[in-house]
């Protein structure tokens, strides 16, 4: 998300909490690219640099994090599709 490493999870001087300009943080947004690559949530939740317990919060109780992914796995679809 920095532009600096290609890692949205590895922004300098980001904590997580800063939030992009869909509404979700830089830490979820790591987490949305990783579950899209791995196999497990706890495989995605490790690659993003966040623990299990919070990813699955967020599948659960973020709506905003839930409907990001949506959209994610969505343009995947469609890119997929052409």
């Amino acid at each position: 998300a920095d532009g600096r490493t290609g890692d949205p999870g590895n922004c300098e001087g980001c904590k997580g909490h800063i939030m992009a300009e869909n509404g979700i943080s830089h830490k979820q947004t790591a987490a949305i690219g990783a579950l899209l690559v791995h196999r497990t949530q706890a495989e995605a939740a490790a690659a993003a640099g966040v623990g299990p317990r919070q990813l699955s919060r967020w599948l659960t109780e973020d709506a905003g994090f839930r409907a990001a992914l949506a959209e994610a796995e969505a343009a995947i679809v469609d890119h997929t599709a052409r």
